[in-house]
């Protein structure tokens, strides 16, 4: 360095080692904090509609003040290590050319080792960044059987047995209730459901399908299902595959129907429109038999990363309020 051979002292070399590194590091800092905003703004200008809570995205400022302290905290440390062995060289004759020739040696061998270190972290960082993308893309792409699930909002209720001793006035008593939500400004759809996708509510249980004996002591598979009332497949935003929905005349009526999803229709009778017109039921009550009227799209229960569970949908008065608006 020239000041040392100018005869600079120990403390200002230590003093423009350090602040050249947080200079650097100051720089480097600023950078990023600039393309972090640039990018916010280009992703807020997108506006992705399968994006939640979009508007709330923004530079937290403990996390900024975080950034500052780590980058200021590498600068000292990491500025302060050629600060201290180039310090420790004062006095070191200008012509040890043997001495000096060794010192290059060792200076190319540890920038060789910064290097091969600092290229294999970017790989990493390349690489888990590549597959945070495709993780993202993968997710994007697949249609987890409901629409727009920011627009829907549920609110479990309970109704005393004392109030609903016949089933009858219960059904009226829903029915009443969801017209009534029905009528608010900006409600398009309501319904009840025993549960909602990724609720983390599941109820199983073995379903029969009619005419398929089982062996002695063989119980058919357990099955997902739930209890939903008419219009929950459109405030969803389900898509009907085949048959029909369920109405409220086949609930007041008595009438045991049920609707399936599109891999169950497939599973057990190969296309959706066969499955219409069969009945499964409980295979330790076989005069509740249920009638398929309808199959739905597979909805992912569980997450768009996991596979859509076969799921019975079934009929029945009893769940949880949603609407969509």
């Amino acid at each position: 360095m020239v000041t040392i051979g100018l005869g600079a002292g120990r403390s200002r070399i230590a003093e423009e080692l350090l602040v050249e590194s947080l200079a650097l590091r100051a720089m480097g800092g600023a950078l990023g904090i600039a393309l972090a905003s640039g990018g916010l703004k280009h992703l807020l200008a997108l506006g992705p509609t399968n994006l939640p809570r979009l508007q709330e995205i923004s530079i937290n400022p403990i996390v900024l003040t975080f950034a500052a302290a780590a980058s200021l905290l590498s600068s000292l440390l990491f500025g302060s290590i050629p600060a201290m062995k180039n310090t420790f060289r004062i006095g070191t004759p200008l012509g040890s050319g043997a001495r000096g020739a060794s010192t290059s040696r060792e200076r190319h061998r540890a920038r060789n080792t910064v290097v091969v270190v600092q290229v294999a972290l970017a790989l990493v960082l390349l690489d888990s960044a590549g597959l945070l993308i495709r993780t993202f893309l993968a997710l994007h792409s697949i249609n987890p059987g409901f629409v727009r699930p920011a627009e829907i909002q549920t609110a479990r209720i309970w109704v005393p047995a004392s109030q609903a001793r016949e089933p009858e006035r219960y059904t009226r008593m829903q029915h009443d209730i969801l017209d009534k939500i029905a009528a608010i400004p900006g409600v398009s759809a309501v319904a009840i459901s025993g549960s909602v996708p990724m609720d983390g509510r599941v109820v199983s249980a073995p379903i029969s399908i009619e005419q398929r004996p089982y062996a002695y002591a063989q119980m058919p598979p357990n099955r997902r299902h739930k209890f939903v009332s008419p219009g929950y497949f459109q405030t969803m935003g389900t898509r009907m595959i085949a048959g029909r929905d369920i109405t409220w005349t086949d609930i007041e009526t008595g009438g045991k129907v049920a609707l399936i999803s599109e891999s169950v229709a497939r599973e057990l009778w190969g296309e959706p429109t066969a499955a219409i017109g069969k009945r499964i039921g409980d295979p330790a009550a076989t005069r509740l038999w249920r009638e398929v009227i309808g199959v739905v799209e597979d909805v992912h229960d569980d997450g768009p990363h996991q596979t859509a569970p076969p799921d019975g949908v079934l009929a029945a008065n009893d769940g949880r309020f949603l609407w969509r608006s």
